[in-house]
């Protein structure tokens, strides 16, 4: 088995309030992300993107979007961009579930 060296990658998630369909407020944080490294030789990344609007009542929504880009190493058969693309989407959807959860049950 190859060793894989490790890199980070950042992490953008953005949070709107909507009303009357008007973004009346958003909210955007950036997040530090250890995932698989790419050597140069192979230099490729894979993008893993997961959206959620939630219903507030009141015709008010809030939008969640988290947004994950990885690099990967294209020359590892069945390896690299596969094991960043997992990476990428089990850290996406570990977030987005820790959002959905803080904001509480559906209206």
């Amino acid at each position: 088995m190859a060793l894989q060296s490790r890199k980070t990658a950042q992490a953008r998630v953005t949070r709107e309030k909507v009303q009357d369909r008007q973004v009346i407020e958003q909210q955007e944080n950036t997040a530090t992300v250890e995932v698989p490294g790419a050597p140069p030789s192979g230099a490729g990344a894979v993008e893993v993107s997961l959206g959620l609007t939630r219903n507030m009542g009141s015709y008010e929504s809030v939008r969640f979007d988290i947004r994950l880009t990885v690099p990967c190493d294209t020359t590892l058969p069945g390896q690299g961009c596969n094991a960043a693309f997992t990476a990428a989407r089990d850290w996406v959807e570990e977030r987005m579930n820790e959002l959905n959860k803080a904001w509480g049950p559906d209206e």
